[in-house]
């Protein structure tokens, strides 16, 4: 706005010019490429400029708005370890395992990349020793025997002669309770079965 004031009495009017504004300049380039930026429009008040004592030009000379609304990717976040699984085995050294779940990816993220299970040795009491049996020879007619055999803790070295004199006998391991089993029936029949829980009964029974 031009306005024309009196410098003195014997002085020529001169012209006061308010400001204005330019148009608004095209926006600027959001802020973020994903997720919720701000992209900014600038004016300046050179249209005209004020001058001589004329006024500014009211109002903002930036103007902001939100741009970019598409998300950010996010990747797969590994939760926290369950609980250890019991171990593999009841006694001596074993393995046992854990796991933990990924939070799958959003908007075209990457998959998590730590490890989701995981695998430690774990150690419980020792394994006890099953108790020996009771060595169990391999005799031939001649009487001559190897003691090659040990028969399992749960079995009798059975021995078994096959006539009367008992000079001719077979050994041989058995379940316990089947070999007191045949005890009883051989003592109807001919021959004798002794049930040998350790080696010095099967010495004295073969000779």
């Amino acid at each position: 706005m031009v306005k024309s004031i009196k410098l003195n009495s014997s002085s020529n009017f001169i012209d006061t010019v308010n400001g204005d504004w330019s148009c608004w300049q095209n926006s600027s380039v959001c802020s973020v490429t994903c997720g919720e930026g701000v992209k900014t429009r600038t004016r300046t008040c050179n249209h005209p400029t004020p001058a001589n004592g004329g006024l500014q030009c009211r109002g903002e000379s930036h103007m902001s708005e939100h741009c970019n609304e598409n998300p950010c990717a996010e990747n797969g976040v590994s939760l926290a370890w369950g609980d250890w699984s019991p171990c593999s085995v009841t006694c001596g050294s074993g393995s046992r395992v854990r796991a933990r779940a990924c939070n799958p990816p959003q908007y075209c993220g990457h998959n998590c990349t730590e490890p989701l299970f995981e695998i430690n040795s774990c150690l419980q009491v020792p394994c006890q020793t099953p108790p020996a049996g009771v060595a169990c020879p391999t005799c031939t007619e001649d009487l001559e025997c190897t003691w090659n055999t040990t028969c399992h803790a749960s079995e009798n070295c059975m021995v078994r002669s096959i006539s009367v004199t008992g000079f001719n006998f077979t050994t041989h391991c058995i379940m316990r309770e089947d070999c007191h089993l045949l005890q009883m029936l051989a003592k109807t029949t001919h021959g004798e079965v002794f049930c040998c829980a350790d080696e010095n009964c099967v010495r004295e029974m073969i000779g």
